[in-house]
């Protein structure tokens, strides 16, 4: 018999709410310790963008987040670099206006893989918060 692990929409949002306190943490991260292309992007907003963009991605792979076991650990690290990206995008998009610049998703995505790559403070921020979305979603999961 094979279990199904789909999640309700009120499991979406939270799971969506928790990945947005993520995206805020890392930004945090970026901001504070130093991610070289930041300039690229306006300051006045980033933070929000980032909370916004990381929840917008967070509802998207979702369903990656909480599941039991080896696959479940596998699925969730492939969310959450899924969700990293389009999540950088997505913010990027929302900060600059999407018909302004639709190159803004491609330069979210490389400026977040850059303070990651870049910023052993950023990327322990990123690999804490990610493990928590999982647990956490894990914890969601099971209460319902």
């Amino acid at each position: 018999m094979t279990q199904t692990y789909a999640i309700s929409n009120d499991q979406r949002l939270r799971i969506a709410g928790l990945a947005a306190g993520a995206g805020l943490l890392t930004a945090c991260a970026m901001t504070l310790f130093g991610a070289s292309p930041l300039h690229y992007l306006p300051q006045t907003g980033f933070h929000l963008a980032a909370f916004l963009g990381a929840g917008s991605a967070g509802f998207v792979v979702a369903d990656g987040f909480g599941r039991p076991g080896v696959r479940g650990l596998v699925r969730a690290a492939l969310s959450a670099g899924v969700s990293t990206v389009l999540g950088a995008g997505l913010g990027a998009m929302y900060l600059v206006g999407p018909f302004e610049d639709m190159g803004a998703a491609a330069l979210g995505a490389v400026v977040v893989a850059d303070a990651l790559l870049s910023g052993t403070i950023t990327l322990k921020a990123w690999t804490v918060s990610m493990i928590l979305l999982h647990l956490m979603a894990g914890r969601i999961r099971a209460a319902d």
